[in-house]
């Protein structure tokens, strides 16, 4: 009698379990175990569920994952949004407020752990096509200083601010998983890449170059140099077809979304 009485309590906790209750559940199996280690059964037995209940939930490991990225991006998001908008020059705001965003992220431990060790495929695609609440939030963060800038005649006339945010979002994930590249190669990164894809060409478009700070010289500067000048243009070559034109992004969200 006493077990019965035990599993219908348990199917009743069960029936009010939520996703952030699941989150919550998870968040604590990532710290102990890492996130490439942590299974749904793991999850299920912290959170005190079944691995039905959890399957019912979270169709499968990705989806959780997913819905974890998300959740950390758009409270990323919010630490961000006042320095994004207090960027009054245009060229500023997308090679300053791109290295900003992408500190913020590095910062968050569970959220490069997941980009790190988690080999599931899902997770590069979350970060470059993200999903609509994603989209929303960010667009949302970065559409004034874009305003501002079509108010002064300076960013492209042909792309809504949407696809605009889209295409940085898309080069700051790029950059966010470069772990490789300092403060300077990634203003030189953004400056050469992201600045002339948003900004328009000609006359005014693009005002003066923002000063990158040269790298010191030592005994060994020379080679270093030179392998940075070869990786830059490797880079460059490497996407030289990824402009705003060609750039293939979902208009209507995927029913997964």
């Amino acid at each position: 009698m006493t077990r019965k009485l035990d599993t219908l309590a348990k199917r009743a906790g069960t029936s009010r379990t939520s996703k952030q209750e699941i989150v919550e559940s998870a968040l604590k199996c990532f710290e102990k175990f890492g996130p490439h280690r942590t299974s749904m059964t793991d999850i299920a037995e912290e959170a005190g569920i079944s691995r039905k209940t959890l399957y019912r939930i979270f169709e499968d490991r990705p989806a959780l994952i997913e819905h974890i990225l998300n959740l950390r991006l758009i409270k990323m998001g919010s630490k961000i949004r006042k320095k994004i908008e207090s960027y009054e020059d245009l060229q500023e705001a997308l090679i300053e407020g791109s290295i900003v965003s992408i500190a913020v992220a590095r910062e968050d431990k569970i959220f490069n752990e997941i980009l790190q060790k988690d080999t599931n495929h899902s997770v590069e695609q979350f970060l470059f096509q993200s999903n609509e609440q994603t989209r929303f939030e960010v667009t949302d963060i970065w559409s004034p200083v874009i305003d501002r800038g079509r108010a002064k005649g300076l960013v492209r006339e042909d792309i809504p601010n949407v696809r605009l945010v889209e295409f940085i979002s898309s080069v700051q994930a790029l950059l966010l998983m470069r772990d490789d590249y300092d403060e300077i190669e990634q203003r030189t990164f953004l400056s050469d890449l992201l600045v002339p894809a948003i900004m328009r060409s000609g006359d005014k478009a693009f005002p003066r170059q923002l000063d990158i700070p040269p790298i010191k010289k030592d005994t060994d500067q020379s080679g270093e140099l030179k392998r940075l000048q070869k990786e830059n243009e490797r880079l460059r070559k490497a996407v030289s077809d990824l402009t705003l034109d060609k750039l293939i992004l979902a208009e209507v969200p995927s029913e997964n979304e």
